[in-house]
């Protein structure tokens, strides 16, 4: 009997420290009161992503990614984790040297960052990412590796100007920097920012 009650003052505690944990961050409370629990699972699946990846086993490894999504799609984390693989991993000319495939997996990685703006948190971190491989990497891979982005390096880099103006409206405190040094490449590629 005694056994009983300590299990459930233990449970009844823990079940405060995750209200706590959740009412200590408003932004994260839009997961709910579960989220730090569904956060910690998510985490767990983020490691074995990571592992599978070091190992090269790329579709188990997506499938931990997208588990892990499920448990927490409130996280830009995620999200920036999957995208990233993407966009610096996959579409890399050592993993894939065909163009065509490589500008395949560019627009995946985009997918990922647009899908998880829908339901992170924090769309501004995301924006900025997105801005960010658009404006200071596709565009410079498109220009000087012939590589066959839709529009070529200056489309990506306005596309990349919209994203980055989004963080900037969201008032992330590191859009103003990354607009600057946008800014700088289309002014030395002598590209037009195009309509306002």
């Amino acid at each position: 009997m005694r056994g009983r009650w300590f299990a459930c003052l233990w449970l009844a505690l823990g079940l405060a420290m995750l209200l706590w944990a959740t009412a200590q961050n408003p932004q994260r409370s839009k997961g709910g009161w579960l989220h730090p629990l569904r956060a910690l699972v998510a985490s767990v699946e983020w490691t074995r992503f990571h592992a599978e990846v070091g190992q090269g086993q790329w579709q188990e490894a997506y499938v931990r990614a997208r588990r892990a999504l499920r448990w927490d799609p409130t996280s830009p984390e995620g999200w920036s984790t999957l995208a990233h693989h993407f966009l610096f991993r996959r579409a890399s000319a050592e993993n894939e040297p065909d163009p065509e495939r490589r500008v395949a997996w560019l627009a995946r990685g985009l997918h990922v960052l647009r899908e998880g703006q829908k339901a992170s948190f924090a769309p501004a971190e995301l924006w900025l990412a997105e801005g960010q491989t658009l404006t200071l990497w596709i565009a410079g891979l498109a220009e000087e590796e012939d590589l066959p982005w839709p529009g070529g390096g200056e489309a990506a880099w306005q596309l990349g100007l919209q994203r980055l103006q989004r963080a900037l409206e969201a008032q992330h405190p590191q859009a103003p920097l990354v607009l600057e040094l946008a800014r700088k490449v289309g002014r030395e590629n002598g590209w037009s920012p195009g309509p306002p």
